[in-house]
């Protein structure tokens, strides 16, 4: 029986696929990414399953759809209140739990301070985890919160009493940083450290290192983007530090707003970029790259109003929010470069990290996705017809050629959300009496319109119909798939 190998995870959170090198953008500096494609198997069509950061962290580690969502609320204390927002169950069987099992040593490296929320249990399985803290609004640094003027950060417009309340929260944890001291840097040094270590026992290990990064907030006092992007972008703000946070008044948002944060977005992805390169070459260095299968990737991408709006939001479940890299270094490909066009799902990840481990029948509880290798290794069963998708109250099913978006909740739906989350309910009974364009069933040819710009949904009956049938297997219910 062949030796078991190690695997180690790099996922990265809001990472379009369209802004490395490798997956076609023209400009973006992403070296150390694309000379990782050169050598590992890539693949053009994976996209997310359920969003956005803690549904796809479930669907990853259990390889169970999470759709349709129930409509609830997550537990006490949990935030945000989203739909699918949830920790781990008692009944779900984490891969990790599986990997620990059969003899694996088992690591956890975040900075997705998410993960470790009171009661989340997303660590379950994990022999070794570590949260490198501070992102976001995570209460990392004490004391009291400091007088700062955030309005130096945003355009007067954007800014808001919420905006204020979050980038001071932000401000406190990040001051100090030095840039081998952010997130992303201390995440992967800590990776190549844990990896190094585990290989002395001379067991088999599987690593999950998960970095916020390039998430909000888009920190403009970071200077990656200044040289490189803030001309590419035709850059005209005069904010000296720009920082977008959540909380902002996104109905505010001019082009010449988005146009500094897309950016900065590029420049944070250009610090990424560097920082995995410093992981793998470590890697490189102490031998272990080569007995290694390594795979990068992320949960979900971003807007920068290429369909009107700023940010991910439930309805835009185009390509730009959507669409994952998915990058695998395999000992058996021998350094190729493989790319593989067959859709992948996130519900694929689960069965193909225990397949590639020779545990996936050892797994106590069903899986609900394929081996995607299957799919480099020229299998046409692997084949998926399509692909579903759900944020929030929207869903989309996406195959090669088309995709198809839609609200899903009901009536009923929008009742109970009343009670729970009310400004979700607006969003629900809006989208349920369409037909206004931007929340009514929407289709596009990715083949001829792969920027999914033209909606021709009326125009293609046959497709129309294929579409809707896959859709109802998923949301039997939902009440634009009916006809």
């Amino acid at each position: 029986m062949a030796k078991p190998r190690n695997i180690i995870v790099i996922n990265t959170d809001t990472l379009r696929a369209d802004h490395l090198g490798c997956y076609g953008h023209p400009f973006i500096e992403t070296p150390n990414i694309d000379r990782f494609a050169e050598r590992s198997i890539q693949f053009n069509n994976a996209y997310m399953e359920s969003g956005p950061t803690v549904q796809m962290r479930r669907v990853w580690f259990t390889g169970q759809s999470l759709l349709p969502y129930p409509i609830d609320l997550p537990p006490k204390g949990i935030f945000p209140p989203l739909l699918g927002w949830k920790p781990l169950r008692n009944e779900d069987v984490a891969i990790a739990e599986t990997f620990q099992e059969n003899g694996y040593t088992t690591g956890l490296v975040v900075d997705v301070w998410h993960f470790f929320k009171p009661n989340m249990n997303l660590h379950r399985g994990f022999d070794y985890w570590f949260l490198e803290g501070g992102h976001e609004t995570h209460s990392y640094a004490t004391g009291p919160v400091r007088d700062v003027d955030t309005r130096q950060h945003l355009s007067e417009a954007m800014w808001t009493e919420e905006y204020a309340k979050r980038t001071k929260l932000y401000l406190m944890n990040t001051n100090d940083y030095r840039e081998e001291e952010y997130f992303c840097a201390r995440t992967f040094r800590k990776t190549a450290q844990m990896a190094i270590d585990f290989a002395a026992s001379g067991k088999p290990f599987f690593i999950w290192a998960d970095t916020f990064v390039p998430h909000e907030p888009w920190d403009g006092r970071k200077t990656y983007w200044w040289n490189r992007y803030k001309d590419r972008f035709k850059v005209k703000s005069k904010i000296k530090e720009p920082i977008f946070f959540y909380g902002a008044d996104m109905s505010k948002c001019t082009r010449e707003d988005n146009d500094l944060f897309h950016a900065i977005y590029c420049g944070m992805v250009t610090e990424l970029d560097y920082w995995v390169g410093y992981l793998l070459n470590m890697l490189e260095m102490t031998g272990l790259f080569e007995n290694t299968t390594i795979i990068f990737t992320s949960d979900h991408g971003t807007e920068f109003m290429e369909h009107g709006q700023f940010q991910k939001h439930p309805e835009l479940l185009h390509r730009e929010v959507t669409q994952l890299p998915l990058l695998v270094h395999h000992p058996d490909f021998e350094d190729k470069h493989v790319e593989v066009d067959g859709l992948v799902s996130a519900l694929d990840y689960a069965p193909t990290l225990l397949n590639l481990a020779g545990i996936r029948k050892k797994h106590k509880a069903p899986l609900q996705g394929f081996d995607f290798m299957d799919l480099a290794r020229g299998d046409k069963k692997a084949n998926r017809e399509f692909i579903q998708c759900g944020y929030c109250h929207f869903g989309g099913i996406r195959t090669l050629t088309h995709n198809m978006i839609f609200p899903v909740a009901t009536a009923e739906d929008a009742k109970t959300l009343d009670e729970i989350l009310p400004n979700m309910a607006l969003d629900v009974q809006h989208a349920l009496k369409g037909p206004d364009p931007s929340v009514g069933v929407r289709l596009y040819d990715t083949v001829k319109d792969r920027g999914e710009q033209k909606n021709i949904y009326g125009k293609c009956p046959q497709v129309e119909k294929q579409l809707k049938a896959y859709g109802r297997s998923v949301w039997p219910n939902a009440p634009k798939l009916q006809d």
